[in-house]
């Protein structure tokens, strides 16, 4: 890794970045890199503090963190894909990409993040707030005591699904007083096996063969889903905006949202917990506000068409689902527009990273750098 990140250290135009960002001189130009040249740069550029480097889309937010990593010859870079949004009560809906996202924030709280690279559309979605997140971030400790219901719900809560035998992210089994979770941020699942209340054992088993492999002391376990409610205070908000409702399909949505807050009250889980978003969190949060360091926006020119793109294609189902009763406008806000992205973006110390200058008039660059680099096969 020391080759790479004192390699880029050495370029003049880095040097003059890295001190740019840390005395908020920005936004900073830099052009000349192609893609692996962007991800030695971020890589160096994350000795300083961890990094958000936003890209047009998901296989680019991919391929950086490969770059990254095999750079880094350890995982420093996570990816944060856009996540699937459910409105309706439907089963069978994949949280792979939610898991990605808690997984990527769960190690930059954690300090293990050095570049998170996230796709326009994950720049633009609201997520769970930061405080929320270490909040319910679970520590399970060897040798402690722990009362097994309490736990139970705990997951529970935190979005676990109860199954027989645990084989995939975000599942938990109970087989008498041994205890099997799977959370989404670590590489294995864990065995707990209790002796009355306390923590007799813990340690890492094999999902494929059900094998234990290493003992550990302690375990982390971030919340499986973004969506953490309460579900009494939940159902009462349901039930408060069921009342203002007005308009033809009034009737059909209250009447949804009244069987939804009964669920809530007693005790099941919704599938469409999406479609309330903006009722568990009062002031809902983005990537942004996880991190005080760096940005980077890669590609601007592709960057720019695409989270324009984002925005009319979420306003146009907005519209659809408005018009066909599927939400309110109470419950329609899950996304930034274009705009306050990079207002968002501007209130921290950022670089636009392009392989060739180009004309932009959505920045006023404080310095104009450009990297001479040579990539060989």
């Amino acid at each position: 890794m020391q080759f790479f990140i004192e390699a880029a250290a050495q370029l003049p135009a880095v040097k003059e970045l890295r001190k740019a960002l840390s005395k908020g001189l920005t936004p900073v130009s830099l052009t000349g890199v192609s893609q692996i040249h962007r991800a030695q740069i971020l890589l160096t550029m994350s000795q300083d503090a961890p990094v958000l480097a936003i890209v047009p889309d998901e296989a680019a937010a991919r391929q950086l963190c490969e770059d990254i990593n095999y750079m880094a010859g350890a995982r420093q870079a996570y990816p944060y894909p856009a996540k699937e949004l459910n409105f309706l009560d439907a089963a069978g809906i994949s949280r792979e990409y939610e898991q990605l996202r808690i997984t990527a924030l769960s190690a930059l709280c954690s300090g293990q993040c050095g570049v998170l690279a996230a796709s326009a559309e994950a720049a633009m979605q609201f997520t769970l707030p930061k405080s929320v997140l270490t909040a319910r971030t679970m520590t399970i400790q060897h040798g402690e005591s722990y009362d097994l219901h309490a736990l139970t719900e705990q997951l529970i809560s935190l979005g676990y699904i109860r199954t027989e035998q645990v084989d995939a992210p975000c599942q938990f089994s109970v087989r008498g007083s041994i205890f099997d979770i799977y959370s989404s941020q670590n590489p294995l699942p864990v065995r707990i096996e209790f002796w009355g209340d306390e923590i007799d054992s813990m340690a890492w088993f094999e999902p494929e063969t059900q094998r234990r492999t290493d003992p550990i002391e302690q375990v982390q376990i971030a919340p499986a889903v973004e969506a953490l409610p309460d579900a009494a205070s939940l159902a009462e908000r349901i039930r408060k905006l069921s009342k203002s409702l007005r308009g033809k399909h009034a009737p059909a949505l209250k009447e949804k949202m009244l069987a939804d807050a009964e669920k809530l009250e007693s005790g099941v889980s919704l599938l469409n917990i999406d479609l309330y978003f903006p009722l568990i969190y009062e002031q809902p949060e983005t990537i942004f506000d996880y991190f005080s360091g760096g940005i980077a926006l890669c590609e601007t020119g592709s960057l720019l068409d695409a989270l324009q793109g984002l925005q009319a294609r979420y306003n146009e189902d907005v519209k659809l689902m408005l018009e066909d009763g599927t939400i309110c406008r109470q419950l329609s806000e899950y996304y930034l527009d274009c705009n306050h992205v990079l207002a968002e973006a501007k209130k921290h110390p950022m670089v636009c990273m392009n392989a060739f200058l180009s004309s932009t008039s959505s920045f006023s660059f404080q310095k104009m750098l450009s990297v001479e680099a040579v990539q060989n096969a």
